[in-house]
């Protein structure tokens, strides 16, 4: 009898930070759609890994109309589509005063719910990480917070992270509370800016994920995470190896020059192919200016 033929591993394109509702969002613009094509031929189901929403200074109806193109391209290509829970996905897991949080990995159905006429035709499934996908762990990476602010990460930092997101969400779409809002996501998500920069090496966001990893006992092995804006492209992190494709986001640290432009620039993915994973820069062959009027040309 001929030996069974292995399963093929299920391949996965991986994105993080898109920020859709952010005027700085470059995922829907008819270029980054052209560079992304390729990319989502080849996966069998999309991922976005946190911040998939930025809805602080925008509304539901905004962001997610900014979002609708690349959503359909995403759903026209792949089978299935995962959105993991980020620090400015509002609303996405609201849940009754007294319900207890969605455990990792747990789908989140009201969530799937509002977002499933995005994905039409596309098997959608919403959650929190971590999340084991073939043989990487993906989280957001806003748990980086903890070690960042000098504390151990635990139940006590998901704890207060839950406030700060919930009163944010509670926020979110008052004209007259926008700013307050968008000052509770920057103050949940301080490494955004101090990752990669002089104040906070690379090597030492990398220790700040060990940590975080061990806390949440990951297996040894690849992790995939988001947040920093920062690419990872499989560094050491104690026993894991860090990956990061980015952002889909033009941050204003990028267009004054004042980082590290090369972990920083946006348009990467990751390609997750069982536990083999590769960073792809769609976006490296860009200048500057290109990326301001890809921006600008983008809503």
């Amino acid at each position: 009898m001929p030996a069974a033929r292995p399963t093929p591993a299920t391949r996965r394109l991986v994105l993080s930070d898109t920020h859709f509702g952010s005027p700085a969002s470059l995922a829907s613009s008819p270029q980054a759609l052209e560079a992304l094509a390729p990319h989502l031929r080849w996966a069998d189901e999309i991922v976005i890994n946190g911040d998939f929403l930025s809805i602080a200074k925008r509304s539901w109806r905004e962001a997610t109309r900014d979002a609708l193109p690349f959503c359909q391209a995403a759903a026209r290509a792949c089978g299935k589509a995962t959105v993991i829970i980020g620090n400015h996905d509002h609303g996405l897991e609201a849940r009754p005063a007294g319900i207890p949080r969605f455990r990792p990995g747990q789908p989140i159905p009201q969530a799937a719910q509002a977002l499933r006429p995005l994905f039409a035709g596309c098997e959608l499934t919403v959650m929190r990480g971590p999340v084991r996908l073939g043989g990487a762990s993906l989280l957001h990476g806003h748990e980086l917070g903890a070690p960042l602010a000098g504390l151990d990460y635990g139940e006590d930092w998901e704890d207060l992270s839950d406030r700060l997101l919930t009163a944010a969400q509670a926020l979110a779409g008052r004209g007259d509370l926008a700013e307050a809002s968008a000052a509770v996501s920057r103050r949940l998500s301080a490494g955004l800016t101090l990752y990669g920069s002089r104040l906070i090496p690379h090597e030492t966001m990398l220790g700040h994920l060990a940590h975080v990893c061990e806390a949440m006992r990951l297996p040894a092995g690849p992790v995939i995470f988001g947040h920093t804006h920062q690419r990872a492209c499989g560094e050491a992190a104690g026993k894991w190896q860090a990956y990061n494709p980015g952002c889909w986001k033009v941050d204003e640290h990028v267009l004054a020059r004042d980082e590290d432009q090369t972990r920083a620039w946006p348009g990467g993915v990751i390609r997750l192919e069982g536990a083999s994973a590769s960073v792809h820069g769609l976006l490296d062959g860009l200048s500057l200016e290109d990326l301001r009027a890809l921006r600008s040309g983008s809503r």
